[in-house]
């Protein structure tokens, strides 16, 4: 039979509300706010409870949002791109431009996974469909 469960209504708007408000995984969201049950927990709310499912997908898509602003203030700070050596000279700091970009580019992936209809990249194919009439089959042969 095993435990009874512990959701209620309210408990699931905090989860939805602490999720779409931060860029932090699950884990750490739950560490984070004493009452929250463990992260494998929640996982098992969205299928018990389909209200509260639907409402913690809307709450990614909000993450989703806060993740593509995180890009965009990565990318626009360029506080620490240059470092002063001993000799007083200014040289590129390569080690927080690669940082940098490993910070964007983990956002990016995480964002196009959870919306990849706004984030994703989009692919386009062009297929060419060539007609022939069955005489020219015939001719051919």
């Amino acid at each position: 039979m095993g435990r009874p469960s512990t959701y209620n209504d309210e408990l699931g708007s905090a989860i939805c509300r602490a999720v779409s408000t931060s860029t932090d995984s699950l884990q750490k969201i739950c560490a984070a706010n004493v009452g929250f049950p463990c992260h494998q927990t929640i996982w098992e709310w969205r299928i018990d409870h389909p209200t509260f499912g639907e409402a913690y997908a809307r709450a990614k898509g909000a993450q989703a949002d806060l993740l593509a602003a995180e890009i965009l203030e990565i990318a626009n700070d360029s506080s620490r791109d240059t470092v002063t050596d001993e000799d007083g000279n200014e040289r590129c700091n390569h080690e927080w431009v690669h940082r940098s970009r490993l910070k964007i580019d983990a956002r990016k992936w995480i964002a196009s996974k959870l919306m990849p209809k706004v984030y994703g990249d989009r692919v386009q194919s062009d297929t060419t469909l060539t007609v022939v009439h069955e005489d020219t089959l015939k001719d051919l042969t």
